[in-house]
């Protein structure tokens, strides 16, 4: 495998959005669709389930954050070797040709 073809596996399987002019990662994965209320964990309950409810939801709601977090400074260190990649392909090209 060449680091060209290195380079467009790894935007391919991590759907990388580089070379666009907007910096590596840009365009990051959005969170979920339709994410989940407070009510969804119990929250709407009266008394202590209630309570329980909506302190799973802000535990689950942090986490969730943390991993989308971890998640973009990934995808930009991904798209940054993806670029290196093929920026180090382009620079030396030409010492793989034999003129002979």
């Amino acid at each position: 495998m060449t680091p060209d073809q290195l380079a467009t596996a790894l935007v391919a399987t991590f759907d990388l959005d580089v070379g666009a002019g907007n910096g590596p990662g840009a365009g990051a994965h959005p969170g979920p669709a339709d994410p989940l209320s407070p009510a969804d964990f119990g929250g709407g309950a009266p008394g202590g389930l209630g309570e329980l409810g909506r302190a799973v939801h802000a535990q689950w709601a942090a986490a969730l954050a943390a991993r989308a977090a971890e998640d973009t400074g990934q995808r930009a260190r991904l798209a940054a070797t993806a670029e290196g990649l093929r920026a180090a392909t382009d620079r030396y090209s030409t010492t793989d040709t034999l003129d002979g």
